[in-house]
């Protein structure tokens, strides 16, 4: 019998960046209805240093329901808020995915990993190492998809984020 390797949780600090988007959002989208403004204001941690590639948006008649953040092929994933790891694995086009529940109705998704550094049940802080950008599932290069869910649905990632890249301290 195999045994599981054990993963060792450990804070990543993320060097500042200025980055900004590229794309503008979308202004005629038919998105899921904000139902944020209940939450307690908490803003979550960047994910990844790296440049804004895609917004969320309608794009084709479908939803891109999550902030694309290009980054190279390992750059370190980090927990955008304390919560509990509820997924780890593959999903369709999201290829290798990690979902953290947040509480308070709220969770995150960070698909297109190249490698997993959490696993389900685990407890993470805000800032703390989950994974590395990659390309698996529907992607054109190495890249970060980053949702955020509230009862499930969709929102803007960026009504969560702070306007520019705010990292763990460590």
């Amino acid at each position: 019998v195999a045994s599981t390797p054990k993963i060792r949780m450990q804070r990543v600090a993320l060097p500042p960046s200025s980055s900004t988007s590229t794309s503008a959002p979308s202004t005629s989208t038919t998105a899921a209805p904000d139902v944020s403004a209940s939450l307690t204001p908490a803003p979550l941690l960047w994910p990844v240093r790296g440049q804004v590639t895609s917004e969320y948006a309608e794009r084709a008649g479908r939803l891109h329901a999550g902030l694309d953040i290009s980054a190279p092929e390992g750059t370190p994933i980090v927990a955008a808020r304390a919560g509990r790891v509820g997924f780890v694995g593959r999903q369709n086009g999201y290829g290798n995915i990690v979902i953290i529940n947040h509480g308070e109705r709220l969770s995150t998704a960070y698909p297109h990993q190249s490698a997993f550094a959490t696993r389900v049940g685990a407890l993470v802080n805000a800032g703390d190492l989950i994974g590395y950008v990659g390309c698996t599932g529907n992607c054109t290069g190495p890249h970060l998809h980053f949702e955020t869910r509230v009862n499930g649905v969709a929102q803007n990632p960026r009504r969560f984020l702070p306007s520019r890249l705010v990292t763990s301290t460590g």
